[in-house]
């Protein structure tokens, strides 16, 4: 029987100087029937030109641009991609990044052991430029129990490329990665997808290798999108758990509460403009609330992280205020 096709799909910006190195760990690829769908956001470099040069050797690999008319990003692309993908499974990788030679093949064969699972995720490699010089980033927890819990406490995660998805499991969810944001994009979806019900193995071995010099190098600069992008994901955490788990919201109600409140003082401190400080005080502040009174924090805690605001506005100063 015919091994079935196996999509893989790469959004590139400017990685001239890298993807080609990515699409040859694709060719690599132990499990031979797969494609892969190259969505290009408009690079200005000569990512377009590598790609099309090295794709006319492989007509597995298919290479477009995203459409002008969606929004430009990483998240678009993949989703992009899906619409083009005609495989029975996915994986998301980034331009960047390598996948080891039988990563498809091994994550492959435990979706045939359970025909259950909707995902199996590995653990990755980091490097800076050296592979053989790399260490081992993997979850302190791999069990599907308690999955949602464990994951907002980070003792369980999952990387962009480590899981291979059942497609039949992506198409019935009405959104994938969310265009909106600039950080935190897989975390978000990652965080979705468990709430949505994956059935998930986490298997302990090394399936992928993530370039740490280069990881999203773009949208780690400490602009307040990108802070909002994880404001945005501490919100859809909080009321996702305070309608339907609030076991776990109890559970995790102080680390809640310190990093919601931590983040705020980097928004507003971010800005040495003082105006600038002032919208990001009216962004936040009746959603920061909204949040720490539902946390049911002591009307002290809540005086003090008000003085923290001003100040931080003011001075750009005042993080012990923040400090739950």
């Amino acid at each position: 029987m015919n091994s079935p096709l196996i999509s893989i799909i790469v959004p590139t910006y400017n990685r001239a100087h890298l993807i080609i190195e990515t699409l040859q760990s694709i060719e690599r690829q132990t499990y031979q029937n797969w494609e892969c769908i190259i969505v290009d956001d408009h690079s200005t470099d000569s990512t377009s030109d590598q790609v099309k040069l090295f794709i006319n050797k492989n007509d597995k690999f298919k290479f477009f641009k995203r459409p002008i008319h969606k929004s430009k990003g990483a998240n678009a692309c993949r989703n992009y991609g899906i619409t083009l993908a005609e495989g029975k499974f996915v994986k998301f990788l980034d331009s960047d990044d390598l996948l080891l030679d039988d990563c498809l093949e091994v994550q492959y064969k435990f979706l045939q052991v359970d025909k259950e699972l909707d995902m199996v995720c590995g653990y990755a490699r980091f490097f800076n430029k050296d592979l053989s010089n790399y260490w081992v980033v993997k979850p302190e927890i791999m069990d599907a129990e308690n999955s949602l819990l464990n994951y907002v406490t980070s003792k369980l995660f999952f990387h962009t490329a480590g899981p291979l998805w059942k497609f039949t499991f992506l198409k019935k969810q009405i959104q994938l990665f969310n265009e909106e944001l600039h950080r935190l994009q897989d975390t978000e979806f990652h965080y979705r997808m468990l709430l949505n019900g994956v059935k998930f193995k986490f298997i302990n071995v090394p399936i992928v290798y993530y370039r740490r010099d280069s990881i999203d190098s773009i949208s780690r600069n400490n602009d307040i999108r990108n802070f909002n992008s994880i404001f945005k994901y501490y919100e859809l955490v909080f009321y996702t758990f305070r309608h339907s788990n609030p076991l776990i919201l109890e559970k995790t109600r102080r680390l809640f509460a310190k990093k919601v409140s931590l983040l705020s003082h980097k928004m507003i401190g971010v800005n040495s403009n003082i105006l600038m400080r002032w919208s990001t005080v009216k962004l936040i502040y009746s959603r920061l609330f909204l949040i720490l009174n539902d946390l049911n924090l002591s009307y002290l805690t809540k005086v003090k992280i008000f003085i923290g605001i001003i100040m931080t506005l003011m001075t750009r100063r005042g993080l012990k205020y923040f400090r739950i």
